[in-house]
């Protein structure tokens, strides 16, 4: 019966006391045996007595009295250690109880945070999507837009160039072949009648040598002054008065002689200097001014010299060799062999660029055919041909030194050409002709970057 008070906190101070009070008589007790040694003197059990006096009392009391008496017996340290761990543990589940409680209400306002949290979340996640999808409807019609842009400018660009074709056509229609024929001709009457004649002839032979000295001492001291350039050119068309004034056949061979001469000069000089390109043409002008038949010559030579001028391709055939063929389109023997590109290549830049710089040159001459239209007409037919490495390289040495005077002449047309070589006969262009594709590409460029505009040419306005 001890222990029905274990988990009784409201009764552990009453039996704490009753407690101690037993406890006191027992040691009294004690102490009285102690001192009464050697005698037989028993103590009656604490708890019959108490039975005794229970079993004269009534039942109920006797009830009240076994309780009483259950708290009388001497309580095991052991148990009241436990009486005070139960004792802590029931403030302990009241206090996790309590914990548990407000740990409960912290999760609910913790889980309504989190629930506003997550609505404003979702608010503004929602507010995010459409922002998202009104730039997306945004991206769209600029998409929209843009393509109808590009496919207007396009079809502009495709009604440009296909006008541009046209008009290229138009002009491939007079055959070029046909017109520089004609001046071939010449070269070859010169070569079969004239050249004969005055060789036959001792006097006409001796004094073209002396003549022929002259001439090229001439060409070879033209300089970039006015200076020079008149006073060289008074001095070629008094030699050509001279050998007019001797024989028709001694004019002419002097004239195809001059005109040859004047090819050297455009090959090796002006070629490493296109400078020199401009007083030279002046000197043209100058003697064409004053004879006229020295014009179809000296094209004529042109046209031999360099076949991209006239302008056409020669196609290697099955029943050419290679020395042949390299000889038919302008390359010249060096040694055992032939030149290589790069001298080759050389000498048409000479070529190309006095061609360039005569037709811009002023000519008092009417008849002179070498002028802006001229211009004009081979640049349309060279642009007519499929494009190769070396046409790309003539096109570009052409612009360098005509171009400026071209769009002066031309204006808005020259800026079509331009757009045409860049838009469509540039990505027509051979793979092995990437360099003079670049330089096109950069001339071009820089025409746009300038706002349509080309540098005047160097050595163009000499003194």
């Amino acid at each position: 019966m001890g222990t029905v008070g274990l988990f009784n906190d409201d009764t552990s101070k009453d039996e704490y006391k009753i407690q101690t009070n037993v406890n006191e008589k027992y040691i009294n007790n004690l102490k009285v045996i102690k001192k009464l040694k050697h005698k037989p003197i028993m103590r009656k059990p604490v708890y019959k007595n108490h039975i005794n006096i229970l079993s004269r009392n009534n039942k109920n009391e006797r009830n009240k009295r076994i309780l009483k008496c259950s708290l009388t017996f001497p309580i095991n340290p052991i148990i009241k250690e436990i009486r005070k761990t139960q004792y802590s543990n029931c403030w302990r589940k009241l206090f996790d109880n309590i914990e548990k409680e407000s740990w409960l209400e912290a999760n609910l306002k913790i889980k309504e945070l989190e629930n506003q949290d997550i609505n404003k979340g979702i608010s503004i996640n929602k507010t995010f999507k459409e922002e998202i999808e009104q730039t997306q409807k945004e991206m769209n019609k600029l998409s929209l837009w843009s393509k109808v842009i590009t496919e207007t400018e396009t079809s502009k660009m495709n009604k440009n160039n296909e006008i541009m074709k046209k008009s290229l056509t138009s002009i491939k229609s007079s055959s070029a072949v046909e017109e520089a024929q004609l001046y071939l001709n010449e070269i070859k009457k010169i070569k079969n009648e004239i050249r004969p004649a005055v060789k036959e002839n001792k006097e006409w032979k001796n004094q073209t040598l002396k003549l022929k000295l002259r001439i090229n001492t001439r060409v070879i001291q033209i300089s970039s002054t006015k200076e020079s350039v008149n006073e060289i050119s008074t001095d070629l068309n008094n030699i050509l008065n001279q050998g007019k004034q001797i024989s028709t056949e001694v004019y002419y061979w002097l004239m195809d002689f001059l005109a040859k001469a004047i090819m050297k000069q455009a090959e090796n000089e002006i070629g490493i200097n296109k400078v020199m390109a401009f007083p030279v043409a002046h000197v043209i002008n100058n003697i064409v001014n004053n004879h006229e038949p020295f014009f179809k010559i000296f094209i004529g030579r042109l046209y031999k010299k360099c076949i991209y001028l006239v302008p056409r391709y020669i196609n290697k055939t099955k029943d050419k060799t290679d020395i042949e063929y390299l000889k038919e389109i302008g390359y010249k023997k060096s040694g055992k062999g032939m030149e290589n590109e790069s001298r080759y290549y050389n000498r048409i830049e000479g070529m190309v660029s006095l061609f360039s710089a005569i037709i811009q040159t002023p000519s008092t001459n009417e008849n002179s055919k070498l002028n802006m239209a001229s211009g004009w007409t081979w640049l349309a037919r060279l642009l007519n041909m499929p494009p190769r490495k070396i046409t790309l390289f003539v096109l570009i040495t052409f612009l360098e030194i005509a171009g400026y005077e071209m769009l002066n002449v031309y204006g808005k047309q020259m800026n079509k050409i331009l757009n045409f070589i860049l838009n469509t006969y540039i990505p027509m262009a051979p793979k092995e002709s990437v360099s003079f594709v670049t330089r096109l590409k950069l001339f071009i460029e820089k025409y746009k970057n300038d706002g349509n505009r080309l540098n005047i040419p160097e050595g163009k306005n000499f003194t």
